[in-house]
C-alpha cells in the first residue's frame, strides 16, 4: 500500500481534532501518501486554518448537516468519501490517538495478507450485531460505497444497526477477509499486558497489534465532553487528554 486516506469527522471539537491530526502525522511512515480529510458537521471555522497549517495533505470540508449524533457521524463519513481515490480509507472519530509506528506498518501488513477490514474494536451490545466499530477502522473504499452507512432503530426506539455495522456484515454476507485486532474493550484481560502508564487509562479502548504493541487509543465521549455534556467520574476530560498525548505520546524522549 503506497497511499491510504483518513476521514476524521469533528463537531466543533478543535483541540480533540488537532491532537488526532498529530498523531496520525507523527506516525505516519514517510513512504506511505496519507491524505487527512477532516469533516466539520457544521459551519464552524475558527479552527479550520489551525488544521490546514498541519500539514499540505490536508482536506478540510464543512458539513452543514441537520443530523446529529450517530447520524451526524454517517452523513460526515458519507461526505468525506466524495474526497476518497485511494482504494483504502480509515475512518476516525476525532477522539482517537494513533501510539507508535507500528500502527501503519501493522495494518498494512494486514492489508497484503488479504483482509479487506481491519477493526480497532467491535461493539459487545447484546442486542445489536457485535460489528467493528468505525471508531477506528481501514477498509477497502468500494466496500464503504457499497453499504447504508446510517443507525436505524427498532419499533422501540432502541438501536439495531449503530453506524457504519453494515460495513462489518457486508463483509460477513459477501465472505470478504477482514478481522479485529485485540483490545480492552473487548478483552479486559489485556489491560495487565500493557504498561503501567496505559493500564490506568480507565474508560479508554486501548488496541494492540499483533504482535503486541500498543498502538490505538479510544478516549470516547468527545462529543459530550465538549458541549458539556458529560459528567461521569474516572474518564479523561479533553485538557488531560491532551496533556496525557503530549506528555506519554508525542514525547520525544519516550519513542
Amino acid at each position: 500500500m503506497k497511499s491510504m486516506s483518513v476521514i476524521i469527522t469533528s463537531y466543533h471539537q478543535k483541540e480533540l481534532t488537532l491532537n488526532c491530526i498529530k498523531s496520525y502525522l507523527r506516525f505516519c511512515p514517510s513512504n506511505l501518501n496519507l491524505k487527512l480529510i477532516i469533516v466539520e458537521n457544521s459551519d464552524d471555522v475558527t479552527y479550520k486554518k489551525d488544521v490546514l497549517l498541519m500539514g499540505n495533505n490536508i482536506i478540510w470540508i464543512n458539513n452543514i448537516t441537520h443530523h446529529r449524533g450517530a447520524n451526524a457521524n454517517a452523513n460526515g463519513v458519507e461526505v468525506g468519501m466524495r474526497y476518497v481515490d485511494d482504494e483504502y480509507v480509515f475512518l476516525s472519530h476525532n477522539d482517537v490517538c494513533i501510539t507508535s509506528f507500528s500502527f501503519f506498518t501493522s495494518i498494512i501488513e494486514k492489508v497484503q495478507e488479504g483482509y479487506r477490514l481491519i477493526g480497532t474494536c467491535y461493539d459487545t451490545h447484546p442486542a445489536r450485531n457485535h460489528s467493528i466499530i468505525i471508531l477506528g477502522c481501514l477498509v477497502e473504499s468500494k466496500i464503504v460505497r457499497e453499504v447504508d452507512l446510517y443507525p436505524l432503530n427498532k419499533p422501540d426506539g432502541s438501536p439495531y444497526f449503530e453506524c457504519g455495522d453494515r460495513i462489518h456484515i457486508y463483509c460477513l454476507e459477501n465472505n470478504i477477509k477482514h478481522m479485529c485486532f485485540r483490545n480492552t474493550h473487548n478483552n479486559e484481560e489485556l489491560v495487565s499486558e500493557l504498561s503501567v502508564l496505559y493500564q490506568n487509562l480507565n474508560y479508554t479502548v486501548r488496541t494492540v497489534d499483533h504482535y503486541n504493541n500498543l498502538i490505538f487509543l479510544h478516549f470516547a465521549r468527545g462529543t459530550d465532553k465538549t458541549i458539556g455534556r458529560y459528567k461521569k467520574k474516572g474518564r479523561l476530560g479533553i485538557p488531560q487528554i491532551v496533556q496525557f498525548c503530549n506528555d506519554n505520546i508525542f514525547n520525544e524522549n519516550r519513542i
